[in-house]
């Protein structure tokens, strides 16, 4: 288990960016005090909102109309988390990644010793009932059976890393309430089981995490990369990641890096004569000419030099 000082230093990451956050704002100030760290995200469009947060130790929630996904980001917590969304308590364990799904207007008491790093999204509870009724007609007591227990779902906490990096002005190829969209189905199908649903989800977070890497293989081939590099930029663990790149790309991802940087030799050794191929080697991302004389020979069956001509 991380030290609690290793949680208490993810405050050097955060904003204390509160001032809009109403369950900051409405709170008193002895659960304000709890708060070591945070940094929300919310728009005026918006009907949820995203936050990383350090906390001493939880607390209760007073009764509202939202739905809350939170999930831990560090296992540093002296004790674990006890919940109770009124459908019976149960205890998060103290394990990155476990993951709680509940509605807000059950919410009960909350306790354990932190501190805690969480990363957390609300949904209003009226967009929240009309969208699940619009795409898959069907009502919030669906997800009913997530109240009561903590979970992994590796989807969806990258997800919630994604919606975080998006808060924070990252770029995405999706809008934010496709991002919800997301959120809703992934929980959908864990509550229920609704293997259509999964299949669109899956398909479409594995060509955003996918499209990520291959803009940052673009902007960084040039430099040493390795798959945990990769796999970070994903936000998905390493084996998922590999997985996941595979099926999309149907090659591994540093096959797919080398053959980009193949290309980018290819490329250089027609339209820049007066680079040698130790230059070449060293601006498309190989450690040496013998390298990138050993990969070319094997992909195009002639030497870099034999190529240019």
């Amino acid at each position: 288990m991380a030290e609690s000082n290793d949680v208490i230093r993810a405050k050097d990451f955060l904003l204390m960016g509160v001032d809009t956050w109403d369950l900051y704002r409405q709170a008193p100030g002895w659960v304000r005090d709890k708060f070591v760290a945070v940094d929300h995200f919310h728009q005026p469009d918006w009907k949820f909102d995203v936050a990383e947060i350090v906390v001493t130790e939880p607390f209760s929630i007073s009764k509202h109309d939202k739905f809350l996904i939170s999930v831990l980001a560090n296992d540093g917590g002296k004790t674990p988390m006890r919940l109770d969304f009124g459908h019976g308590a149960f205890t998060r364990p103290n394990v990155c990644g476990s993951m709680v799904f509940g509605d807000m207007n059950y919410a009960g008491e909350f306790s354990g010793k932190g501190p805690y790093h969480l990363i957390s999204s609300r949904f209003e509870g009226p967009f929240f009932r009309e969208r699940i009724a619009k795409l898959w007609g069907i009502t919030s007591d669906r997800y009913r059976s997530l109240y009561d227990h903590a979970f992994e779902d590796e989807e969806l906490w990258f997800l919630l890393r994604h919606f975080l990096s998006v808060g924070r002005g990252a770029p995405s190829l999706l809008k934010p309430t496709q991002i919800a969209d997301l959120f809703l189905a992934l929980l959908l199908h864990r509550a229920v089981k609704r293997n259509e649903v999964l299949k669109v989800v899956t398909i479409e977070l594995r060509k955003l995490a996918i499209q990520k890497v291959l803009c940052y293989i673009t902007e960084n081939y040039a430099r040493p990369i390795k798959l945990e590099e990769l796999a970070d930029v994903s936000e998905m663990s390493q084996g998922h990641f590999s997985r996941q790149f595979r099926i999309e790309m149907a090659m591994s991802a540093m096959e797919y890096l080398k053959q980009f940087r193949l290309a980018r030799v290819q490329t250089a050794l027609q339209v820049s004569p007066e680079l040698s191929i130790s230059d070449i080697a060293s601006q498309c991302g190989f450690p040496d000419a013998k390298s990138l004389h050993h990969h070319f020979k094997i992909e195009f069956g002639m030497t870099p030099g034999r190529s240019r001509g």
